[in-house]
């Protein structure tokens, strides 16, 4: 089994011919062309397509690849080819017998550091102190913390920065740690998904992956305001939230993802069934579903 997960394209062969028996079983017929034809040109173009040979280090990485030279390593997404359509041709022109995996995307041979298939330049980085903290998305030299462009969700918002394949999220390398999946921090500042959030620092509380506070502020993180957002009118010292439900309340609001509703009633506010994952909330007037009110019968 794992010598076909190892190389699909056999694997697909394989079904394909299991196929071509089962349709010529249920048409009762000792021939299936198109089957045939088919499973032919598969065969074909999986083997000519296949420029790669043996992976590099596939304990680290599944997209470093020896050329089938030996001459040179190969860069594809994933250890997939079929993602990489049409036909990708990306040989670093590295050096072989210096060249180490790092990360998943990351490589070294003597002379040059890479991000996937593109060498990182002199210019974008220190390179003497320059490293990859792996597996954690972020790199770093001794000036500065850097994120792969290719890793920022918000990455579109980031045009003016899209020729350099690293980004510099203005972070203190030498304090920098991730906290979470979602939140890292220097002694300065915090981060959501690598972005510098602009709060009181001494005060700041991470609520959960979306919702966060200061002293003065909460602040809501979602696919509307990546960037946060402040909650207008929330209070930090009694707002709570309802996890994995858009809702959250204060002393004086509910709120659904960061705006007020005004017909609820925050002090009797809370999901129907007792549940967070209850489909509806109600307070003593209304039932709600998302922000709508429903209709009583």
């Amino acid at each position: 089994m794992k010598f076909l997960t190892d190389h699909p394209y056999l694997l697909l062969i394989l079904i394909i011919i299991v196929v071509n028996y089962i349709i010529k079983k249920i048409i009762r017929d000792k021939h299936s062309p198109l089957v045939s034809v088919f499973l032919f040109f598969i065969a074909v173009m999986t083997q000519a397509c296949d420029q790669f040979s043996n992976r590099v280090d596939k304990s680290v990485s599944v997209c470093y690849y020896y050329s089938k030279s030996g001459n040179d390593i190969c860069f594809r997404r994933q250890g997939n080819w079929f993602e990489d359509l049409p036909i990708p041709k990306i040989k670093l022109n590295a050096d072989v017998e210096s060249f180490k995996v790092i990360d998943l995307h990351f490589g070294k041979d003597k002379n040059y550091w890479y991000f996937k298939e593109n060498k990182i330049i002199d210019k974008e980085v220190d390179f003497p102190s320059f490293t990859v903290a792996v597996g954690e998305r972020f790199c770093y030299d001794k000036n500065n913390v850097y994120v792969p462009l290719d890793y920022l969700d918000y990455k579109s918002h980031l045009t003016r920065l899209r020729e350099k394949r690293l980004v510099n999220i203005k972070a203190n390398p030498k304090t920098f740690k991730k906290i979470d999946r979602y939140w890292a921090k220097d002694d300065k500042h915090y981060f959501y998904d690598f972005y510098r959030v602009q709060a009181d620092y001494d005060s700041f509380e991470i609520l959960n992956k979306t919702y966060a506070k200061d002293k003065e502020y909460v602040f809501i993180f979602s696919g509307f305001h990546y960037f946060g957002k402040i909650i207008e009118n929330a209070d930090p010292n009694t707002f709570e939230i309802f996890e994995d439900s858009g809702y959250s309340k204060d002393k004086s609001h509910v709120f659904y993802w960061g705006k007020i509703l005004k017909e609820a009633d925050p002090a009797t506010f809370g999901p129907s069934e007792g549940k967070n994952t209850s489909l509806f909330y109600q307070d003593k007037n209304h039932k709600y579903i998302e922000a709508e009110i429903i209709d009583e019968e």
